[in-house]
């Protein structure tokens, strides 16, 4: 008898617990989410932001206009393309004509919506026409940040320097014959980052510079076949806006040169003030640009 009791004393106990386990498990809240941290003899949930810690950032918005004689634009477009995106945050469109008066400047507010524009073109080398060059200049002059690139600087040549000039930050009329240049970085600014004291294009046709405009700084000058220096590469302001410029270009097999590409992707920073003082990109926009 006394066997019997016990028993069931046992079993009562074990079923009790049992129900005591199960309501517990039923009342309490589910694992949390997040790492916990000891209050006093509690375990609670670490406060925790959920916001992203950085933004999403948005690429620049980069226009090229290209085209024209004497130059393998078709090609250099994509070189070109393919070059900045991989190396900065950036989405290049690409405007290509062979017209003389290319259709990219057809109107008052042509560059709307672009985070900066590159002229790499060749069509109006002979070519006097103030009403476009005042359509082209006065984006810039109001704030759209320029990258120019080799032929851009023999467009609207005659009558020389006027507006377009201004802009460029040189004028030129003529270049040397088909020959490698060398190189000589001046200085050490950010764009320039990176960039060899001296480097030997593969091929090249350097630009005879008659005239730097006011308020240019040089950043590298160039010697090919006449054994003259030329400054070849230069950083500007135009009105509200920054200019980065260089002749060189007119080789693809110059233009896929890492130098090359590396040098106009910090140049396209620095004009839209993505670049850093010690050359590098500001948080977000950087790539594979060392």
């Amino acid at each position: 008898m006394q066997r019997k009791v016990m028993i069931s004393t046992i079993a009562l106990a074990v079923v009790a617990t049992l129900t005591l386990v199960m309501v517990n498990a039923q009342s309490s809240p589910p694992p949390p989410d997040k790492p916990l941290v000891k209050e006093g003899n509690r375990l609670t949930p670490l406060a925790v932001n959920d916001e992203k810690e950085t933004k999403e950032v948005k690429p620049l918005s980069i226009l090229l206009v290209t085209g024209g004689g004497w130059h393998d634009y078709k090609n250099q477009a994509i070189i070109l393309t393919e070059g900045l995106e991989s190396r900065i945050n950036c989405k290049v469109t690409v405007n290509m004509s062979g017209n003389a008066k290319h259709p990219a400047f057809a109107a008052a507010g042509w560059a709307k919506g672009y985070d900066l524009v590159i002229h790499n073109t060749c069509n109006s080398a002979d070519t006097n026409d103030p009403e476009q060059v005042k359509i082209i200049t006065d984006e810039h002059k109001n704030g759209v940040p320029g990258a120019v690139v080799h032929c851009a600087m023999h467009c609207f040549r005659p009558n020389g320097p006027h507006e377009y000039q201004k802009f460029l930050g040189v004028l030129s009329r003529a270049h040397e014959g088909h020959h490698p240049v060398t190189i000589t970085k001046k200085g050490n600014h950010p764009v320039m980052a990176g960039f060899p004291d001296k480097w030997t294009t593969p091929k090249g046709e350097l630009y005879r510079i008659i005239e730097v405009m006011p308020g240019v700084t040089e950043l590298a000058v160039g010697v090919a076949s006449e054994k003259k220096e030329h400054m070849c590469y230069w950083v500007h302001q135009y009105g509200k806006a920054r200019v980065f410029g260089t002749t060189i270009g007119h080789h693809n097999e110059t233009m896929k040169e890492k130098v090359y590409l590396d040098t106009l992707a910090r140049g396209v920073l620095w004009a839209t003030g993505k670049l850093g003082d010690d050359g590098k990109p500001v948080a977000g926009y950087g790539k594979k640009l060392d």
